[in-house]
């Protein structure tokens, strides 16, 4: 039977391999740039927030979930090589100067080159699940094999009667094909919303102003109003992108990029709508980049639209795991009722 340590443990083997990575950077650049440094403590933030959506999820067991932290601490580790090859993260430079297509693909390849020695040492007796691990790692960035491209729909109750370790050690090819393209979607969209975290735990300050010229443009909140993914590229060559903009971008993802209702419960439960909106108004700048008590009044509509959003969202998920393309689209008839009526 597949066993695993606590998380614990392969945190402690994360952590070694990102610093001894951190003194050759040092070594060879002089310093740690910050958006090198900062991918020690998202592997961390990742290997929580990958378990606490599985575990919400109710899928297989206690090691799955493991499994699961196991992914998310993981899943960037080809980014300290890569910054250590090239002095930069950017995936588009990595292909051109190295043929490896991006970060993911060359965090497989470093593992399989140590052979195994992660693993072994995390999961001595796992054999069947280093295949998946390895998968996982190497697809998370952009899922290129067709094997895994599954609609999230179809993964639905593709697991209920099976426990992980009857799965793995399985030779239906197809069931391993979908746990991998499961664990994929469930740690791209922990790491989708990662930038919520960085946001609450002060990592990184998004700009917004109180000027307005810079006020969100109609078009914009239309998108949002609608449940659409907004459209950064679309925006900035129609000139009506401004710097408020991001702030809906951001909640935008909620709604058309969460795919399990775990992460919506998840985000309300570590109070972030609220923490999102202290850290917001706290850096919101006048012209003069001086701290402001004027709100875009946009914002303001945003913050509460949001919330009756989310809330729909999780309402109307037919078996309260994942949101489906007609749950979305209930959701969002549910809110603009609610929302005109009000």
């Amino acid at each position: 039977m597949l066993s695993l340590p606590p998380k614990e443990v392969f945190q402690k083997q994360y952590i070694r391999y990102a610093e001894a990575k951190f003194h050759l950077i040092k070594q060879k650049y002089g310093n740690i740039a910050q958006d090198i440094s900062l991918k020690l403590p998202h592997g961390i933030a990742m290997m929580n927030a990958t378990e606490r959506i599985s575990r919400r999820s109710g899928l297989f067991n206690d090691t799955y979930y493991l499994s699961s932290a196991l992914d998310g601490c993981f899943h960037d580790i080809g980014r300290f090589e890569q910054y250590y090859q090239m002095g930069s993260l950017n995936d588009a430079l990595l292909e051109k100067k190295s043929g490896i297509k991006d970060h993911g693909n060359l965090g497989k390849k470093i593992l399989l080159a140590n052979d195994c020695s992660f693993l072994k040492e995390i999961v001595p007796e796992g054999k069947e699940y280093w295949n998946v691990f390895y998968e996982v790692i190497g697809e998370h960035t952009t899922v290129r094999n067709h094997n895994y491209q599954y609609p999230i729909s179809s993964l639905t109750h593709s697991f209920q009667d099976f426990s992980l370790e009857e799965v793995l050690k399985s030779r239906r090819k197809e069931k391993i094909n979908q746990l991998i393209a499961l664990k994929i979607a469930i740690l791209q969209e922990a790491d989708s919303l990662e930038i919520f975290s960085n946001i609450m735990n002060g990592r990184w300050t998004p700009f917004l102003s109180s000027n307005p010229k810079n006020f969100v443009a109609d078009d914009v909140w239309n998108d949002f109003m609608n449940f659409h993914l907004i459209d950064m590229k679309k925006y900035k060559d129609k000139g009506s992108w401004t710097a408020n903009s991001g702030f809906l971008l951001r909640y935008s993802l909620l709604v058309r990029k969460t795919n399990f209702v775990a992460t919506l419960k998840d985000f309300q439960e570590e109070n972030g709508f609220q923490r999102i909106w202290q850290k917001t108004v706290s850096t919101i700048k006048d012209g003069q980049n001086q701290p402001s008590s004027r709100i875009d009044s946009k914002l303001i509509e945003a913050q509460k639209y949001i919330q009756l959003a989310v809330h729909n969202l999780i309402l109307t998920s037919p078996d309260g795991f994942l949101i489906t393309k007609d749950s979305r689209e209930e959701a969002k008839k549910l809110t603009l009722s609610i929302w005109n009526n009000k």
